[in-house]
């Protein structure tokens, strides 16, 4: 498999390649964000996952100047080597510190379809984590609640700005629990969604094994992930499935 992947990656080299990143959880995302996408440039983030990831970290801001306050780009490697050794980031709040920038916006999609009241509730769950340490650390960018948004796929083109470049990560516990024609048809729906966005900059995934039923069912999702991937004319794909990050 990391011949197959390699040379999907040396054939794109050069190229106007589209990046895709695959790692055991989201906290790698942010991990990979930070070493691969303009950090003073606005992007949408578009989340697919059962679970809103907004938990705020307390003083933040200290995250965000670390990002900037690098020398070199190999600096800001090592300052993020030593985050993940230390567990300064995790999979349930790596969204807030890349907030106001990179990601400007934020549209979480927990489902296919969702009820109004689900939709509210959801929102007001997920921004109250998200500014939950405000009052005793304020951030220096004040409230991010306006910048998160809770939407179901079928309302989901209806929130994009087409003129911001957008991230896409998929969290493959979203399709934890379904059948597995369910799960191909449900992931091809999202698939052909992403990929037709001209605006689409980077897809990342989070395997998330321990939300997953069975070694079967995250194979099984994690297939249908990488044969997306290398269906792509110009995918420059990076696997990390075991590398960890301390609790």
């Amino acid at each position: 498999m990391s011949a197959l992947l390699a040379a999907a990656s040396a054939a794109a080299a050069g190229a106007n390649v589209l990046p895709i990143y695959i790692e055991d959880n989201h906290a790698g995302t942010f991990y990979w964000l930070s070493q691969n996408i303009d950090l003073d440039q606005s992007y949408t983030l578009i989340l697919f996952d059962a679970h809103s990831d907004a938990s705020g970290i307390f003083d933040s801001d200290k995250i965000r100047e670390g990002l900037r306050n690098v020398a070199s780009t190999e600096a800001r490697e090592k300052l993020l080597n030593r985050w993940r050794s230390k567990g300064a980031v995790q999979c349930f709040n790596w969204i807030e510190p890349l907030m106001p920038a990179p990601i400007a916006n934020v549209i979480w999609v927990p489902a296919e379809k969702l009820s109004p009241d689900k939709l509210r509730q959801r929102t007001q769950e997920a921004t109250a984590l998200l500014d939950g340490h405000l009052e005793a650390a304020p951030r220096k960018s004040g409230s991010l609640r306006e910048a998160y948004v809770v939407s179901d796929f079928e309302n989901l083109k209806n929130h994009i700005d087409p003129n911001r470049p957008l991230i896409v990560t998929i969290d493959l516990d979203y399709f934890s629990g379904l059948l597995a024609a369910d799960q191909e048809s449900a992931f091809a729906r999202i698939w052909k969604f992403v990929i037709e966005r001209p605006n689409l900059r980077a897809i990342t995934f989070a395997i998330s094994r321990p939300y997953l039923k069975d070694e079967n069912e995250a194979y099984s999702l994690l297939q249908l992930a990488l044969t997306s991937a290398l269906s792509l004319p110009l995918p420059r794909i990076e696997l990390e499935p075991v590398l960890t990050v301390a609790s």
